[in-house]
């Protein structure tokens, strides 16, 4: 005879219901043409972060495909299709990745480390992107830029725009995927650290969070796959300059932490007061926002201090 559930049995269920549903709700408003409605679609992947780094990737998971049944009542096959595949799905396996751990011989549990979670990051990114241009390669002969240099005609008018500006919209909307995915990956890391931060806040985190004062160790693929889509795209591609040039843009995604972890470590190592570090952090963080050069130059140094680490010293060291 079956026992009748209490409430507190059914208390993870709830929130792990509440959970789907609020990240489906948030993604709706992705439709809605303003502003505040935008930075709410941003915050769609922070419930299912709040549960998979506090309850486990299975119940992420969970969560998700609650999530997706909610999206298919309201909106549809494609939409819960499309909340599953770029959402759900990817969370609920950034968040696996996340908890993964080992113990040494002294019970010191080490977690999966953040040069390792920002590569799985990307691959995650490099996957959507490879699927979103398969879908459109299957739907039309010229594939997804195909699409975007039809979007360009159909805005633009011999009357408004010349051929100069027409070929420079069309040289932007080419890496516009990559800018996408690009601002995807910093908003699903946001939403991450957000809800880390909320979790440590309450107790209720399962893992440590990882330092960026630390130093940041990326896995040779991620910077051999970055370097060998910016050297081929300089060199004659066979019509796959549109793929590599988005790669470009994805694959530098992890570089941008280095640097930022690089700021960090040096802000940490020269400054002796608490107060300075942090007043010097904020001054870096307000110029990211205002003026954007500043993360030019620390994705430069992050992709310069990986190069140089990984192949310039160590050619060195081996003669």
């Amino acid at each position: 005879m079956l026992r009748q559930l209490s409430k507190k049995d059914l208390k993870p269920w709830g929130i792990l219901f509440l959970a789907g549903l609020l990240s489906a709700f948030l993604s709706f408003a992705a439709v809605i043409p303003s502003i505040g409605a935008i930075l709410l679609a941003y915050l769609s992947s922070l419930p299912l972060f709040l549960i998979g780094l506090s309850k486990g990737a299975r119940s992420c998971l969970i969560s998700a495909l609650i999530g997706a049944l909610c999206t298919l009542a309201f909106s549809g096959l494609n939409s819960a299709g499309g909340f599953l595949v770029f959402l759900g799905l990817p969370v609920s396996f950034l968040c696996y990745k996340a908890l993964l751990s080992r113990v040494d011989d002294d019970d010191t549990r080490h977690y999966y480390p953040l040069g390792f979670l920002l590569s799985s990051l990307t691959m995650t990114t490099l996957v959507l992107f490879g699927l979103v241009y398969l879908y459109f390669f299957s739907q039309n002969p010229g594939g997804l830029e195909a699409v975007l240099y039809k979007l360009v005609d159909s805005v633009s008018s011999p009357q408004t725009s010349g051929d100069l500006v027409k070929e420079v919209a069309k040289s932007i909307i080419t890496i516009f995927p990559g800018f996408v995915a690009m601002s995807w990956s910093i908003m699903i890391v946001i939403n991450a650290a957000l809800a880390q931060g909320l979790l440590i806040r309450f107790t209720q985190n399962l893992r440590t969070t990882p330092r960026l004062y630390e130093k940041v160790v990326l896995p040779n693929w991620v910077v051999r796959t970055f370097l060998g889509s910016l050297i081929l795209h300089f060199l004659p591609n066979y019509g796959f300059g549109f793929l590599l040039k988005n790669m470009v843009l994805i694959t530098i995604i992890p570089f941008i932490f280095v640097g930022i972890s690089g700021i960090h470590r040096f802000c940490r190592k020269k400054m002796d007061s608490a107060n300075k570090q942090l007043a010097f952090l904020v001054v870096f963080y307000i110029m990211v926002v205002l003026f954007g050069w500043p993360l030019i130059l620390v994705t430069l140094y992050g992709i310069a201090d990986e190069v140089v680490k990984k192949y310039i010293l160590r050619y060195t060291d081996k003669k």
